[in-house]
């Protein structure tokens, strides 16, 4: 196929890809939990991470939210699953996280996650159309009270990739 044929056929499979997660903007993707926070893995985290805080504390690093779904899944899976949102948007750049946390968790909590689509649009990029793909997670307590949220940005290339 012509390289024109085929990168328009792309951006036209990119395109409608969006549209059709456009239209799905705050729906549910995906949840799983209760996670108890493992002492053990909170342990392996901060010696992972270097972190200088105090060890005799019950304070977890708020950046083991993240990890929390694999550990639930295999405490000695080194790779991460991969989330699909759309079977036409493969191969994602990390197009950025935000994080924000309400209050520090404790070891020995049980945290789930709800993971909901916030946004998804087409830009222009140097090398053809973009897809960026937003969605939010949403850390919940035993209580259902939001203990963080975090915001990922997927970027999928499209024809010149």
């Amino acid at each position: 196929m012509k390289p024109a044929v085929e990168a328009e056929r792309m951006r036209t499979a990119m395109t409608q890809a969006v549209g059709r997660l456009a239209a799905r903007c705050g729906e549910l993707l995906s949840s799983w939990g209760p996670v108890a926070v493992d002492p053990i893995i909170v342990e392996r985290f901060r010696e992972a991470i270097g972190w200088p805080g105090d060890t005799t504390s019950t304070a977890v690093p708020p950046t083991i939210l993240i990890h929390l779904k694999e550990v639930r899944v295999n405490v000695h899976q080194d790779e991460r699953p991969r989330e699909v949102i759309d079977d036409t948007l493969v191969n994602p750049v990390n197009g950025g996280t935000r994080y924000e946390w309400m209050r520090l968790i404790e070891v020995g909590e049980t945290i789930k996650g709800q993971v909901r689509l916030h946004a998804a649009t087409m830009r222009e990029g140097r090398s053809g159309p973009l897809a960026i793909i937003v969605t939010e997670t949403r850390y919940l307590d035993a209580r259902d009270q939001v203990v963080a949220r975090m915001e990922k940005t997927m970027v999928y290339r499209g024809a010149a990739s």
